[in-house]
């Protein structure tokens, strides 16, 4: 089964992808998927200022890799990608590409306006998915 984790470097992304790590074995395929704040050729939004849109990516995805490579898995392939068609839809497309089983999401994403309730990417990718999603909130109890 193969898995697409959604990665914004917040603590919800970081509560997903150490859920994505308690689904392995079940899951033995993963895929980190980090959708930028594009804002022109190459560089990207990143609290107002223009970066290069792979430093932007750095970080968090360090971070989801670190939680794997911590429970002793391999560090998964990464994907950064511009947000051509808005960021749910793109997430749902990388795990059309990839021939993903499974998105896993989680809750309360960059900024006051996406932490309303679900969020709206989770909101995005769960209407817009063929696949199942999983969401995951916060500080969700390990089981």
């Amino acid at each position: 089964m193969k898995a697409i984790i959604a990665v914004d470097g917040s603590e919800g992304s970081l509560e997903a992808t150490r859920q994505a790590v308690r689904l392995h074995p079940q899951v033995d395929q993963f895929v980190l998927c980090y959708v930028m704040r594009w804002s022109g050729e190459g560089v990207s939004q990143l609290g107002g200022i223009d970066v290069p849109f792979e430093e932007e990516a750095e970080v968090p995805m360090q971070k989801s890799t670190e939680i794997f490579t911590a429970a002793g898995l391999p560090a998964p392939p990464q994907r950064i990608e511009r947000p051509l068609e808005g960021v749910a839809r793109q997430i749902v497309l990388v795990a059309e590409e990839e021939k993903a089983d499974l998105i896993i999401i989680g809750t309360r994403g960059r900024g006051d306006l996406s932490s309303m309730l679900l969020g709206s990417v989770s909101r995005g990718v769960i209407a817009s998915s063929t696949v199942p999603v999983l969401v995951v909130p916060p500080g969700v109890q390990r089981g």
